[in-house]
């Protein structure tokens, strides 16, 4: 009962938050953007709140329970990614002064690109969306007597509300109280507690230790899950909406490469934990239960609360992002056109209600947690990063508005096919190889029938 009164009291103080944020928009560049003024610390509480959800800590904990601790690239890789994304092009990012990742498509191509990339964006978030209510909801049943719908459904109406309230400015704001906990309850309590309480890993078979392979986990496993989680790391909507909601340049690299160093420091207390669930709960017929029933096993009860409200920070933390990135986009990038200034706004708010809805009506059909982290991370990565990253260096290499075109379109098209109707294990690789080969032979004819 006293839990149930935490989560609500919670529940509450974010939409409070969000209504405070909420105060500050004015106009379409303060919900989407905050303005431009959020500082170094805001920007990397809100981008490393952002990073560190569903899948660096209930997947990857599950990986690592049934994989080993290779499952830690999980985390690792998207540490990585940022950390690439401050050093390398953070600054040419920010420097757009856009407001969404197609807006920077179609700064490197043209419309056509851009449009695509947005419907890409639109329903890589939706995905991600139902991978974080699913792990909300995981949390809350595995330490509440509330029913997993019930969960869903609650969980789904706050991350709409405040996020519909308050934008950009809000989602920060509630993102500093999140990553806070975060830290304290999974990398200060979580983490020492289980390792204290298992006497370390030494019993593990060599394999379980193992950062190269795993159990059912070979090379090219290995290469797909740090391409599917560094990439969108350096190419990410919701990611970039952060660093264009930063004060300039400067604040958006040093933000981008301290949220790196946060979630590889994350990453190691998640393997920490999950090499601990191993080791005290072997037989666990779920993995995604693995962390939450390691905090029951391992917290003593003044401290769990902080631990659960850490748990779901993480979850809600990331879900807020990228449903205010999906909103943002496609507001912004599809119906701008056709919608005044005056009512964009409106209409950016009227589709976090939307979005949040399809997102949970995902969580409910799609079960397997895991699976709605491959589908979600396939349809980005495969979709866009090769175009974008390509971009960049776009006059260098020479790549074509039709090649990006036929890139987005051909290898996002068969990852998400292998993915879902053929539930093929190497379908991202597949995806980025299809799409690569698009972008640069089709960028290749377009310039040889233009000289021709």
């Amino acid at each position: 009962m006293l839990l149930l009164m935490v989560l609500a009291l919670y529940l509450l103080t974010l939409i409070l938050i969000g209504s405070y944020g909420g105060g500050k928009v004015k106009a379409t560049e303060g919900f989407f953007v905050a303005d431009r003024k959020l500082g170094v610390f805001a920007t990397a509480s809100t981008l490393s709140a952002t990073t560190i959800g569903g899948s660096a800590t209930i997947v990857t904990t599950a990986f690592i329970y049934s994989r080993g601790l290779v499952g830690v690239w999980l985390d690792l890789a998207g540490g990585i990614g940022l950390i690439g994304l401050g050093l390398l092009w953070a600054r040419q990012v920010r420097g757009m002064a856009v407001v969404t990742l197609p807006e920077v498509a179609a700064r490197m191509y043209d419309e056509k690109v851009k449009v695509i990339a947005a419907l890409l964006v639109v329903l890589a978030e939706i995905a991600w969306l139902a991978l974080l209510i699913q792990a909300c909801q995981t949390i809350i049943t595995a330490t509440t007597p509330l029913p997993p719908f019930t969960s869903l459904v609650a969980v789904a109406f706050v991350i709409i509300l405040y996020t519909l309230v308050g934008g950009q400015y809000g989602v920060a704001y509630s993102d500093i109280l999140q990553f806070s906990l975060m830290i304290i309850g999974i990398c200060f309590i979580v983490a020492p507690l289980s390792f204290l309480h298992t006497r370390g890993f030494s019993p593990l078979p060599r394999l379980a230790l193992s950062m190269v392979r795993g159990y059912d986990f070979g090379i090219m496993d290995l290469i797909s899950i740090i391409l599917l989680t560094g990439l969108p790391h350096m190419v990410g909507s919701d990611i970039y909406g952060k660093l264009l909601s930063a004060r300039n340049v400067r604040v958006a690299r040093r933000a981008s490469i301290l949220a790196g160093g946060a979630k590889i420091i994350f990453g190691i207390a998640i393997a920490v934990i999950g090499l601990s669930c191993w080791k005290l709960l072997p037989q666990l017929p779920d993995p995604a239960s693995a962390l939450p029933r390691m905090i029951i096993e391992v917290i003593p009860s003044p401290l769990s609360y902080i631990v659960f409200l850490a748990l779901l920070a993480t979850m809600m933390s990331s879900a807020d992002s990228v449903l205010l990135t999906a909103s943002t986009v496609f507001s912004n990038d599809l119906m701008a056109r056709v919608v005044s200034q005056k009512r964009l706004l409106l209409l950016s708010r009227i589709c976090v209600g939307v979005f949040g809805g399809l997102g949970l009506l995902l969580a409910v059909h799609l079960q397997s947690i895991i699976e709605t982290f491959r589908l979600s991370y396939t349809i980005f990565t495969a979709g866009l990063i090769p175009s974008i990253l390509a971009g960049f260096y776009r006059h260098r290499l020479k790549v074509k508005p039709s090649g990006a075109v036929a890139s987005m379109i051909g290898g996002g098209g068969v990852a998400i096919i292998g993915q879902l109707f053929f539930h093929y294990r190497y379908s991202l690789l597949v995806g980025l190889a299809v799409g690569l080969l698009l972008l640069f032979t089709v960028s290749f004819l377009d310039r040889r029938e233009r000289s021709s």
